[in-house]
């Protein structure tokens, strides 16, 4: 007797063991097909796509905020551009707001017919007297004065002083001693026509008057 391999069981000695008939003989079994294992996060395929997937982020960053900082600079030079058009605008606006009263030798004198208003028993109006002579420190003077129109008087309630040199100087009843005391006006004076102007609506007859003090 013998084991034979083959068949995986004892036989006669005289009995091959190349049988294919074999009771117990073990079938061929193939191994199983080892799977294709595509490359993981760490791999290099995904770790190359990862990377270019990052450049690609990084870029539209760098886009969307250049774009944002444009629009950004457009805006601010939209807005600029209004607001300085806007006060020029108003500033010219102002400007048109004086109306020229009268004139004489020494200055002319406007009015803001916007600013006449009735306070009590007077009249308020802001004046402008722009000076003529140039050789004069002072431009002009801008002044908020009140007026009795019956009492044929005025009196100073604020006045700002432009000089040609640029700087102002001004100031309101009480400070530095401008006490803002009525004084009265003679009638053939530049004040009298700005009286007549803001108390009655009466123009001059003419463009000139006497060289008088307003």
């Amino acid at each position: 007797m013998k084991l034979c391999t083959v068949c995986n069981e004892i036989v006669p000695a005289g009995q091959g063991c190349a049988r294919s008939d074999c009771p117990n003989k073990a079938s061929t079994t193939a191994s199983p097909a080892t799977p294709k294992i595509e490359p993981g996060i760490t791999g290099k395929s995904d770790q190359t796509v990862q990377s270019g997937l990052d450049k690609a982020s990084d870029a539209a960053r760098d886009a969307t905020r250049k774009i944002f900082f444009l629009l950004l600079v457009v805006c601010t030079g939209i807005v600029v551009s209004f607001l300085l058009v806007t006060r020029h605008q108003e500033s010219n606006e102002l400007a048109e707001h004086w109306v020229f009263v009268v004139g004489g030798e020494r200055a002319n004198l406007y009015i803001d017919p916007i600013s006449v208003e009735e306070v009590g028993y007077y009249k308020r109006a802001r004046e402008r007297m722009d000076t003529l002579d140039p050789s004069s420190e002072v431009a002009r003077d801008v002044t908020l004065r009140e007026f009795d129109c019956t009492g044929r008087r005025g009196r100073d309630l604020q006045f700002t002083t432009y000089y040609r040199t640029g700087e102002t100087t001004g100031g309101v009843i009480g400070d530095d001693g401008f006490d803002g005391d009525w004084y009265d006006l003679e009638p053939e004076s530049l004040g009298m026509s700005v009286l007549d102007y803001v108390c009655f609506g009466k123009s001059p007859t003419s463009s000139s008057s006497t060289s008088g003090t307003s």
